[in-house]
């Protein structure tokens, strides 16, 4: 019952023209990059009831800076190797909320074991969703 709205890119290339693109067909989902998103005012995406962040870094102010606005602020990681999404996160900036089906994260040292919550490592996913090869 939705309609797919595939933006013309000249429209992208001019941020606060998306933004009235997004309320003036009265858009209620966006995926969009961070480093896009940064460039518009939350409080101008007046229809959007959720907005997934995705593709790079998201910083935790620019993530609480939308939540604020849209509720359903969502943030995603994953790389190409597990077919783009493998974590989400809903409600909280920290990717710890959900994983996939048949997919595991973990945050590991140099040596492969697991650090404790809160300590800097690699992230590794693993599972049936990783691509072959990886």
């Amino acid at each position: 019952g939705s309609t797919l709205f595939v933006v013309p890119n000249a429209l992208i290339l001019e941020p606060h023209r998306f933004a009235r693109f997004l309320s003036d067909n009265k858009i209620s989902h966006l995926h969009a990059t961070p480093s896009y998103l940064s460039a518009i005012d939350p409080s101008e995406l007046v229809t959007l009831k959720r907005i997934v962040f995705g593709g790079e870094y998201l910083s935790k102010e620019l993530f609480e800076k939308y939540k604020r606005y849209i509720p359903g602020t969502i943030n995603e990681y994953g790389p190409t190797e597990t077919t783009v999404t493998s974590i989400i996160s809903i409600g909280t900036y920290l990717l710890n909320n959900i994983s996939f089906q048949n997919t595991r994260a973990y945050v590991l040292d140099d040596h492969g074991t697991p650090v404790p919550i809160g300590v800097v490592g690699e992230l590794y996913i693993a599972g049936a969703g990783l691509a072959r090869g990886y």
